[in-house]
Formats: structure tokens, C-alpha cells, sequence
């Protein structure tokens, strides 16, 4: 509700409430107020599918919703367009939302990688930070830590806590030609 969207959703629910309670007092007057809730609700759609055809983009959603209200209009089915733009309104809520939650889980899963990591190099292992580390590059991860790139086992076999990625609560097993992913967690051997 904090959000332009969600406060549009409100107006225009609020409207069509409003409507749907003058239809009952005077039938001939809710037509007006189902109007103004589709045209405020329309509004911002109209003006993001005029930009996109501005730039080239006929068909899209904001265009086809736009047309769609405009038809109902026309034909008198103005408590139809109402609630169509309150339903679509609504709808573009909830994606906004589901997609701020999944940007918001992809930073947490960027955060949990480490910084660093141990390369193996001719003359020993040297930490060296995550964006130094070239592909085919020999990493150890001792039991405890954090894998620091997604790469293939070159050498030795452990188990690997992925629960941070995928879910999976079990950890799974790998081996030499086996794939890790940046996060997990080394459980058992380096």
C-alpha cells in the first residue's frame, strides 16, 4: 500500500466499492463512477503502452489492456472495464512484489560467497581475493569452508552442503569430475 501501484489498487477498489454501493441507491449514477475508476486505473497503463509504442513495442500487455478498457467503454460495460483494470492492477502488484523478493534472495545467495580463496600455486597456497582467480585455476576448500567459485573437483571427494542454493537439506556427495557451486559448503575432506 506504500507503493503507487498498490495505492492505485486502493482508489480504484475503493471506487468500485463505492459504485457497486450507488448502484444500489442510484442505478443510473454508479455508470460514472465505474468510469472514473477505470480511467484512473487506466491511466498510468495508457501512458506506459503509449512510451512503448513510442519506442516501437504495438503489442504489449499495457496496450492490449488499454484497448481492452476502451472496448468495454464503448460497448457500456463500464463496471466490467472497472474491475478489469483493478484486477490487472492488482496483478502487476504482485509480480512487482515477487520479483523485489527474488532480487532480494539473489543478493542474500551473492552475499554468502566468500571474498577470497585458496589457490594452489608452485610455490604453495596463496589467498588471493575471488576476482583474481582464473578459470582453470587449482582452489582448496578445507572442510568448513565456503567453495568461492562454481568449478569441477580436480581432486579428492567430500560431501557438499548446497541447502543455501538449491534447498536440498541433505548435503551430496562429490568427486573428481563432479560440479560445485559457488556457497556450498565443504563438509567432510579438502
Amino acid at each position: 500500500w506504500e507503493s503507487t501501484k498498490g495505492i492505485l489498487v486502493i482508489v480504484t477498489a475503493v471506487m468500485i466499492g463505492l459504485a457497486y454501493l450507488e448502484k444500489n441507491l442510484l442505478p443510473y449514477g454508479s455508470q460514472y463512477v465505474f468510469l472514473a475508476a477505470a480511467a484512473i486505473g487506466t491511466f498510468p497503463v495508457a501512458r506506459r503502452a503509449l512510451s512503448a509504442l513510442r519506442s516501437g513495442s504495438l503489442f504489449t500487455i499495457e496496450m492490449l489492456m488499454t484497448i481492452a478498457v476502451i472496448g468495454a467503454v464503448i460497448i457500456g460495460a463500464t463496471e466490467g472495464a472497472a474491475i478489469g483494470v483493478v484486477l490487472f492492477a492488482t496483478g502487476e502488484l504482485l509480480e512487482g512484489i515477487a520479483a523485489g523478493r527474488a532480487r532480494s534472495g539473489i543478493r542474500a545467495l551473492a552475499q554468502i560467497a566468500p571474498k577470497t580463496a585458496m589457490l594452489e600455486t608452485p610455490t604453495g597456497l596463496v589467498e588471493t581475493a575471488i576476482e583474481k582467480i582464473a578459470i582453470g585455476a587449482i582452489v582448496v576448500v578445507r572442510p568448513g569452508d565456503r567453495v568461492p567459485a562454481d568449478g569441477i573437483v580436480v581432486s579428492g571427494t567430500s560431501s557438499v552442503d548446497e541447502s543455501a542454493l538449491t534447498g536440498e537439506s541433505m548435503p551430496k556427495a562429490k568427486d573428481e569430475g563432479d560440479m560445485v557451486l559457488a556457497g556450498s559448503i565443504n563438509t567432510e575432506a579438502v
